[in-house]
């Protein structure tokens, strides 16, 4: 069970997730975390656990060492170091998260494609 993305796409990318979490009652119940480093060929669990559990919706944001990315209307900032903080958490620079539907899925897989 979790949340697992793959990269099909030439260059190395780094993710960070969000989701649902009432512990960030003050940062819009949902909490951020980053970066994974992706290989091209490769997959990183990203999450472990039942995905039902915590929520139907999830986000995401992707950026390769190439420049190109993986990003959507959901905004909040991020910051270049490792980080877990709340969706308002104040950190050093936007990014805007995609959202992604799991549906009722307790294990999901999402291919990061060119």
């Amino acid at each position: 069970m979790g949340l697992t993305i793959c990269n099909s796409y030439p260059y190395e990318v780094y993710v960070a997730i969000a989701y649902y979490s009432p512990d960030c009652s003050n940062g819009g119940n949902f909490i951020k975390e980053g970066w994974w480093a992706i290989a091209p060929g490769s997959c990183v669990k990203v999450h472990g656990g039942s995905l039902q559990d915590i929520n139907q919706y999830w986000f995401i944001y992707a950026v390769a060492t190439d420049g190109g990315s993986w990003s959507g209307d959901y905004c909040t900032t991020v910051t270049n170091n490792e980080f877990e903080d709340c969706w308002n958490g104040p950190l050093d620079y936007q990014a805007c998260f995609q959202l992604i539907d799991i549906d009722s899925y307790d294990d999901y897989t999402l291919t990061l494609t060119p």
